[in-house]
């Protein structure tokens, strides 16, 4: 451009116009070759590079070689003096040669004009593509304004390109002066904002730091030189009169060059401070690692704090730090910062891990096409530094950007170095103390679990020496309940008959021993038996003993719970129904009397049926046959009727809640089941096996009960009868941390009954005891009538105090009542018989 301000000056000198021509004439062809490699390669050129590039420059060489040719052979024809030779042609015009070559001249300008405009376009074509293939937003705005230059730049060139066609002369007279200007500084604009706002010339890289330090460290000495020179010429001029001036001036001089001395020391260790901050940032990098290892932090803390203090010294966005996988040839990122596109596991090349070994830094080029910068890529890195722990690669770390994507340059480089071989030692010792952490806590369980085990062991061993004590008494135990055994009478050892068998239900008091006589009695027969009794004794379990033992025990016996459901879901539950008898009922239904057939109906709470329905089961009852729901036809029946309640039915019927008529139905047989509290003799071997029962589905080791709790068990009323006496021997064992159950493993509403007897061992579990199953639990006591109470104790109402001349006089007479049978004295005084000898031979009766 410059040429169309001055192009009388270049034409009048050939040593300004030939090398001027050639640079024009090759300016479109520079300038398209660089929008190929700028802002990266383009895959063709790499591919085809020389093919390329001698299809841009082969014409406009071409014609800068005709160009020069014709300068020249024109110079020579006009015979002029070759410093001159636009005035030699000028002198000679109307020579033919001349004219023919000025001929060629203009046309092969306007030719060049033409193929100059081609690779403008073909430039702006090339930036746009390249915006709009740019991901990096630095390069993304160099591309931007110099396409926006470019674009800008089309109206004035298209105009000065006109005139050129158009208009010579008047370009020759200096028409396109303002539009290429105008171009010009388009273009000069862009440049300038790609370099000093987006870097587009690294001016950093081109002078050394080192060497600017130089120049500014020997600025400052210089001036403070001159300065010093000034002061002491500027002194030596001055008239110093009086006899104390010149100690005055001296004094003066020396305190002016101190303090110049201390000015120009803060200003050299500011400039120092300026350009190595590299040195002073990594000792207080070093330090905070420092502090890091002392703090025995772990691995991933010790990373972060590494990382966090490269980033901050070299000024980057973001940074990962990775570990080498001993296992595989990758790394894993152990630490990351300011996010970025980090993978958290990178497998390197060869070529990459060979540079890293070396201990050389690798940088992103952006044009770079080989597989390590296909692997910066890949770690969305600007710059990776491996460090290495005795001399073997164990990481590396991966840095980003820099503000305006400034570049790293040695000192970076350096301080990187710095920081790897303490990043190596510092995680090496991370390593070293997880490590030994690891086996610490290793160290400290198995002398935990040894501890525990000797415990155990110890556990064991007075566990051992318990049941060896204990033994004595279960061998002495045995032998009182055989001798007991003798002394039954016959109708005492089986009061139901060897024919009926009822396994569930336990116990050989009176009262249950009663009542399995009558169910014996009634087993056999079709008659419906009514169950009676309060909540928890067993009613359903007797039920179905009486339908085990009856003839149609190959039936089925079914069961169903009258208070749980509704009236007209009751109904339907038993009698069935039929498909659309009321919403809902999309199918037939059988009920329970049907899917009883040919076995037993047990129906428990009968008085809290309905009176509807109760017509309905005395129905049944008469006839035989039912109705379901929704049918009008009668479907016969064969089941043997069975009923329980805790209510009481006589006071039902007077209030008329009970039918009359089907109480008498249901009352053919009835048997009512004594409340535990009326079965003393039946707790403790009920609690057996409830113990036996909670022990195999908890999983614990109970074996046996203290005396102290069998005698509140005995002593207590019990409620919620054999439920309430399962669920408390089920919660004992529950919370029991021993092999028995103790006092305070029983729920609270028993342990405030009152106790007199002595804690010991008492009753164990027969799993835990080898005896015979017979003897696996107590025989019934006989009953007090034949000796009473008043003439056992002095005092009839309150029990005698342990120990005392009473107690001694009541077991003498409770011997004496046995005619010298302690077990069945034992049973006159309602004690167990090891509490009964322990007591006789603390009294000295045995």
């Amino acid at each position: 451009f410059f040429f169309f301000f001055y192009w009388w000056v270049f034409s009048s000198s050939q040593l300004l116009l030939l090398p001027f021509a050639v640079a024009a004439i090759l300016l479109p062809a520079v300038l398209l070759h660089f929008f190929l490699l700028y802002p990266v390669p383009r895959r063709w050129l790499v591919q085809q590079t020389r093919w390329v590039l001698l299809a841009v420059y082969l014409i406009l060489v071409t014609a800068a070689v005709l160009a020069v040719g014709i300068i020249v052979v024109g110079s020579r024809l006009s015979g002029a003096d070759p410093l001159h030779p636009l005035g030699a042609i000028h002198d000679r015009l109307a020579s033919t040669w001349t004219l023919s070559l000025l001929s060629y001249l203009r046309d092969g300008i306007s030719a060049y004009l033409a193929v100059a405009a081609i690779y403008f376009l073909i430039s702006i074509a090339l930036l746009a593509y390249a915006l709009l293939r740019s991901r990096q937003r630095v390069e993304h705005e160099q591309v931007r304004w110099i396409l926006a230059a470019a674009a800008a730049a089309v109206a004035p060139l298209g105009y000065a390109l006109w005139l050129a066609y158009a208009h010579r002369v008047e370009l020759a007279f200096g028409g396109g002066q303002v539009p290429l200007f105008m171009a010009s500084l388009l273009f000069t604009v862009a440049y300038a904002v790609g370099i000093v706002r987006h870097r587009l010339m690294l001016i950093d890289q081109v002078l050394n730091r080192g060497l600017l330090y130089y120049l500014v460290s020997f600025a400052l000495t210089l001036l403070f030189s001159i300065t010093l020179a000034y002061g002491t010429l500027a002194t030596l001029h001055q008239d110093i009169g009086g006899a104390g001036q010149p100690v005055l001036v001296f004094v003066v001089a020396v305190v002016a060059v101190i303090m110049m001395i201390w000015l120009r020391d803060r200003l050299q260790r500011g400039i120092d401070r300026e350009f190595f901050r590299e040195k002073y940032q990594l000792d207080k990098a070093l330090q905070r690692v420092n502090q890091a290892v002392t703090g025995m932090l772990d691995r991933k803390t010790l990373a972060d704090r590494v990382l966090t203090s490269c980033q901050e010294v070299l000024q980057t966005d973001r940074g990962a730090l990775y570990l080498r996988d001993e296992r595989t040839p990758g790394f894993y990122r152990l630490a990351v910062n300011g996010g970025g596109q980090f993978p958290a596991d990178f497998t390197a090349s060869r070529e990459f891990m060979e540079t890293l070994r070396s201990g050389l830094s690798l940088q992103r080029v952006r044009s770079g096409q080989s597989p390590i910068q296909q692997s910066m890529r890949l770690l969305d890195a600007e710059l990776v530094h491996g460090f290495d722990v005795d001399g073997t690669l164990a990481g590396m770390v991966v840095l980003g950007s820099k503000p305006n994507g400034a570049s790293f340059n040695a000192e970076d480089a350096a301080f990187l170095a710095a920081m790897g071989r303490m990043a190596g030692v510092t995680l090496h010792f991370g390593r070293v103390h997880e490590e030994l952490t690891r086996m610490n806590a290793d160290f400290v369980r198995l002398n935990e679990e040894l501890n525990q085990r000797s415990s155990i062991v110890d556990e064991l061993r007075q566990q051992l020496q318990q049941k060896d004590d204990s033994l004595s008494q279960s061998q002495r135990q045995i032998e009182a309940l055989n001798y007991q055994l003798s002394l039954q009478r016959p109708d005492e050892i089986s009061a139901a008959g060897s024919d009926f068998e009822a396994p569930m239900i336990l116990g050989n008091s009176s009262p249950i021993r009663s009542v399995l006589e009558t169910v014996r009695k009634v087993a056999n027969s079709e008659a419906s038996v009514l169950i009676r009794g309060e909540s928890g004794t067993g009613k359903e379990l007797l039920a179905r003993a009486i339908h085990d033992n009856s003839p149609r025990r190959e039936g089925p016996l079914v069961t169903i719970h009258c208070a749980a459901l509704a009236p007209g879901v009751l109904e339907s539950e038993l009698f069935g129904h039929v498909r659309g008898a009321f919403t809902d009922a999309r199918q037939d239904k059988v009920g329970r009397f049907q899917m009883a057939s040919g076995g037993t109906l047990f129906l428990d709470e009968i008085g809290d049926v309905p009176l509807e329905t109760q017509v309905k089961l005395l129905r049944v009852l008469q006839e035989r046959m039912i109705e379901p729901v929704g049918s009008s036809k009668p479907v016969p029946v064969d089941v043997r009727l069975m009923a329980a309640t805790h209510r009481n039915l006589e006071e039902f019927i007077a209030a008329g809640r009970f039918r009359e008529d089907l109480y008498y139905r249901l009352n053919v047989v009835s048997v009512t089941l004594p409340p535990l509290r009326d079965r003393g003799d039946d707790v403790i071997e009920l609690a057996v096996k409830f113990l036996r029962r909670a022990c195999l589905r908890t999983g614990k080791s109970v074996s046996h009960f203290d005396e102290a709790v069998l005698e509140m068990l005995r002593d207590y009323s019990w409620p919620g009868n054999i439920r309430e006496l399962e669920n408390a021997v089920e919660r004992a064992v529950v919370l029991a941390e021993q092999d028995r159950i103790r006092l305070e493993d029983l729920p609270p509403v028993l342990q405030t009954t009152r106790v007199t007897a002595r804690r010991g061992v008492a009753y164990r579990n027969p799993a835990d005891v080898s005896t015979r199953p017979a003897l696996s639990a107590p025989r019934p006591r006989e009953s007090l009538a034949a000796a009473p109470a008043a003439d056992l104790s002095s005092d009839a109402g309150m029990p005698p105090v342990i120990g005392s001349d009473e107690e001694r006089q009541m077991l003498k007479e409770a011997l004496g009542k046995a005619r010298g049978n302690k077990a069945r004295a034992a049973r006159l005084l309602g004690m167990p018989r090891s509490t009964y000898f322990s007591k006789l031979r603390k009294h000295g009766l045995d």
